[in-house]
């Protein structure tokens, strides 16, 4: 059979060190300079030879010699001076590696931070790496900074005789601080080597981005992925759909969208054998539709076609519209203006798994790349996952210290069906208690999670506070997409971790695309902007919402884009989760945190589409509204809650939807957390203490002892005794004998500091927002002097020049004292 063959692109992006200096650092070392205390070899084996001294390591910085400039790119990957080299030893374990002692220590935290590590080593695979420090707390104050407090496989996979960077995601308790870097170089067992070998290390950055150093690109494009935009606004793509299932894309294109979208946490189920049908919907017409499935899961499309145009066998392009004048299976159009695709089968044997699939919009040209002229044609690319599953999952449990039961206490199901939530128990040991659980789900679940960037199975954490009474939780129907292993969090009693609100995100994500973001949030009568719209988490406790028992209040919701719902959360009980509690029919019960939402179809009995919490049902277009119906304050005792502003689409969970058709990352939504102020007085008391000088109301009443208005912006009169001038005034405010201060992370008394730049004519005024709570207002001033001239060591503690600016140091010239002209 005569074929029209056509070439795979491979495409080499080399991302240096400038973009990473865009994240924030915590800490770098590169072997240029001295930016390290030492440089060691080091096996967590307590039997190893090179711990009992009688093998000594190999290890030592030597110049570079792997900076020769890489033919793909253009230029060297690594062209550094200096580089780490460490000879691998198979009389070393699985955890032996080159120490790299830090001169400057960096601290674990909650939150995910990223270790990058150049490698160079003559095999393929993943490396480790360890951490080794201490606890800073007191208590833990005979620990040794050499105890290992992290080990970490790389996310990425090392090329074999390139420049590689490894990335390792790390996240700790806070209060740890790391002294000492490990990286091993090779930790399969050391038994599968008969021999050593030499790798080299370079350029160690901890920081926020996840991005690689240097990327060989998978499923490349012929246009940069990261920075192309969209330069024009009457073409773009709008949903993709296959096999019944669409998923948006962009309700509005316009410029500046990218053109090519990672929207890899969608997916959709097929199964081997079936005849589905592909589309894509756009802004225009005159546009071709093309598809392609990568089946042999080896990092690019392949794109041959027979004489005829249809796909050769073997091909990743599976359909398309228009190429030369015909479709997929040959026929000639009328007219080349359509994205109409043939239908086409999943082969029959296909194995169950997760495989990458791309939309591409673009003019006439099968590569999956791209045309040259994608660009300024409108068009784009879009990827996502094709789920082939079975009817049945299997499910698994890996456990210590506890099993994972059925939801009604007995053994656990070995299958379910595809796509039907389950319920299941948490029955921990004797003497045992439990944190969560983690739900992986998805194909080979004990390999890798990538295969050629293609995420094969996710890891949810489901928290204790999320389980019921009964120690049960039902894990949704978005989760059976595949195979599925639960490990039980167990732990002994008494050590079980607290997790204020938490969230189905990590709390530093950005979001996916750019014609959508939260920019403000507005109720009782206070509008709070948000200040980084590409954040999708927002917490500010420094903002704060006043309001009554019983108020009633409408919040509002300024969002650019469309199609999303609002959702507003209290935490009435203030145990640090927002419950949901018990939601029927759009009726929000008394258990229930979740205060008003705009829709949402869970927990409905009668098979209507969905309600928002006022019990309205809305259907069709009627579901695209933002912003929720009015609600009452409940009769909560005086304090300081949170409150949670959400948008998102058709989830009443406060922690984010993470399913893969509506994941609030890729949909644009945000979550936004603040104080609400709940009081049921009028008014609040001050306290003041003034030593050298007076604080008045605008009546030139003493203000110490009194009550104002709760809520009332408030301005104060100072007058400095004789000689003296303001500093600054602290003003704390709030309930000031509030114990604990801080009560799950939201602070019950808040301090702010004004100087002397924040008085006017002698006067300040103190905004509505901080008249929250009573008031301890303490003025400091500068010391009395006496001074009524300039002149050698006798300079009065204020001075202002001609301009009425602050002078510290006078020179010779025209000054402002007591608000006389001076002459020095």
């Amino acid at each position: 059979m005569n074929k029209v063959m056509k070439l795979k692109k491979y495409t080499l992006i080399a991302a240096l060190a400038l973009p990473m200096a865009a994240a924030a650092q915590t800490a770098s070392v590169t072997f240029d300079t001295d930016d390290y205390k030492a440089v060691s070899v080091y096996d967590s084996w307590e039997n190893s030879p090179f711990r009992s001294g009688t093998l000594k390591g190999n290890i030592a910085v030597i110049d570079n010699h792997l900076n020769q400039v890489d033919s793909v790119i253009g230029e060297a990957p690594n062209p550094t001076e200096k580089i780490l080299a460490i000879q691998r030893s198979r009389f070393g374990s699985n955890q032996f590696g080159a120490r790299i002692d830090l001169k400057t220590p960096f601290s674990l935290s909650p939150t995910i931070q990223y270790v990058h590590v150049l490698i160079n080593r003559p095999i393929e695979g993943r490396v480790m790496l360890m951490g080794l420090g201490k606890h800073r707390e007191p208590e833990w104050a005979g620990q040794s900074p050499e105890t290992e407090q992290f080990w970490e496989i790389s996310t990425t996979t090392i090329k074999a005789n390139r420049w590689t960077d490894a990335v390792f995601g790390i996240k700790g308790v806070s209060g740890v601080d790391i002294y000492s870097l490990v990286v091993v170089p090779e930790c399969e067992s050391p038994h599968e080597h008969k021999r050593d070998f030499v790798a080299y290390i370079d350029q160690i950055v901890v920081n926020t981005s996840s991005a690689p150093l240097i990327q060989y690109d998978d499923y490349p494009t012929n246009f940069d992925k990261e920075s192309t935009k969209a330069t024009r606004s009457d073409r773009g793509i709008k949903t993709v759909s296959l096999g019944g299932k669409t998923v948006t894309v962009s309700s509005d294109p316009t410029s500046g969208d990218p053109v090519y979208r990672d929207m890899m946490a969608n997916t959709f189920p097929v199964k081997a054998g079936q005849t589905v049908t592909g589309a894509i919907t756009i802004e225009g017409t005159w546009m071709n539709s093309f598809l392609y499935i990568d089946y042999g899961q080896d990092g690019k499309f392949s794109y041959d076609i027979n004489e005829d145009g249809t796909p050769a066998e073997g091909s990743d392009l599976m359909t398309y519209s228009n190429y030369q004048g015909k479709n997929s299976r040959g026929l000639t159009n009328s007219s080349a203006n359509t994205i109409a695709m043939p239908s086409f089968n999943i082969p029959e044997g296909t194995p169950k798994g997760f495989y990458r699939m791309r939309f591409k919009d673009d003019w006439n040209d099968i590569d999956p790349g791209g045309a040259s002229s994608i660009v300024s044609n409108g068009g784009g690319i879009v990827d996502v996952r094709l789920n082939v599953h079975e009817d049945e999952v299997s499910v698994k449990e890996d456990n210590r210290n506890g099993e994972v039961l059925s939801g009604d206490g007995s053994a656990l199901m070995t299958t379910t069906p595809f796509g039907r939530a389950f319920t299941v128990k948490l029955n921990p040991e004797n003497g045992f208690a439990y944190n969560g659980m983690r739900v992986r789900h998805g194909y080979n679940l004990d390999g890798d999670s990538l295969i050629h960037s293609t995420p094969q199975y996710v890891d949810h954490y489901v928290w204790s506070k999320n389980f019921d009474e009964n120690d049960c939780y039902t894990i949704p129907a978005e989760w059976v997409d595949g195979d599925i292993v639960i490990e039980g969090l167990f732990v002994e009693k008494g050590t079980e971790i607290t997790y204020d609100y938490p969230l189905n995100i990590e709390d530093d994500a950005t979001m996916s695309r750019s014609d959508r973001h939260l920019d403000a949030v507005t109720m009782a009568n206070k509008r709070v902007d948000i200040s980084n719209d590409k954040k999708i988490y927002h917490e500010d406790m420094s903002q704060t919402f006043l309001v009554a028992p019983d108020e009633q209040v409408t919040p509002t919701f300024t969002y650019t884009g469309g199609w999303m719902h609002g959702y507003v959360y209290i935490d009435k009980g203030q145990d640090g989760v927002f419950d949901t509690g018990d939601i029927t029919n759009g009726v929000i019960s008394d258990n229930s945190d979740a205060m008003t939402f705009s829709f949402w179809s869970g927990d409905n009995t009668n098979g209507l589409s969905g309600y928002n919490s006022n019990g309205v049902n809305l259907t069709g277009s009627e579901r695209n509204v933002l912003n929720p119906p009015s609600f009452t304050i409940p009769n909560l005792a005086d304090g300081f809650y949170r409150i949670r502003f959400k948008v998102d689409w058709n989830e009443i969970y406060a922690g984010g939807n993470v399913t893969s058709n509506n994941h609030i990352i890729n949909n644009g939504g945000g979550i936004a957390d603040f104080r609400l102020r709940v009081f049921s007085g009028s008014e609040v008391n001050v306290s003041v203490e003034s030593e050298h000088g007076d604080v008045l109301n605008p009546f030139d009443e003493p203000v110490n002892g009194t009550t104002v208005p709760f809520n009332e912006a408030l301005t104060l009169k100072v007058v400095p005794a004789t000689g003296c001038e303001v500093e600054k005034i602290t003003v704390t405010h709030g309930i000031l004998d509030a114990k604990p201060v801080i009560i799950h992370s939201v602070p019950q008394v808040l301090t702010k500091t004004y100087t002397y730049q924040d008085i006017y004519d002698g006067e300040l005024t103190i905004p509505a927002d901080i008249i929250d709570g009573d008031l301890a207002i303490v003025v400091t001033y500068t010391a009395p002097t006496g001074i009524n001239a300039i002149g050698g060591n006798n300079l009065p503690k204020v001075i202002y020049d001609l301009q009425g600016r602050r002078v510290v140091n006078p020179g010779k010239g025209v000054y402002i004292i007591n608000g006389k002209k001076v002459m020095k």
